[in-house]
């Protein structure tokens, strides 16, 4: 990968984050930490939650 790619790829993301902030001006990010069993033994995993808020109160999950 060069330079110029690494460069789109930041220019793609701030112009995805510029367009869920003007469709979401509040975006609150929490995580749930769950046990989770695996090869017979627990081991602890997170989950983190985006949520927007709308102007007009409405949230919405924007990913997990």
């Amino acid at each position: 990968m060069t330079k110029g790619q690494d460069i789109t790829r930041k220019n793609d993301i701030s112009d995805i984050e510029d367009q869920v902030l003007s469709m979401y001006p509040t975006v609150l990010l929490d995580a749930i930490h769950l046990n989770v069993g695996k090869d017979r033994s627990v081991v602890k995993k997170t989950v983190y939650v985006a949520i927007g808020i709308k102007l007009n109160g409405k949230k919405d999950v924007l990913g997990m």
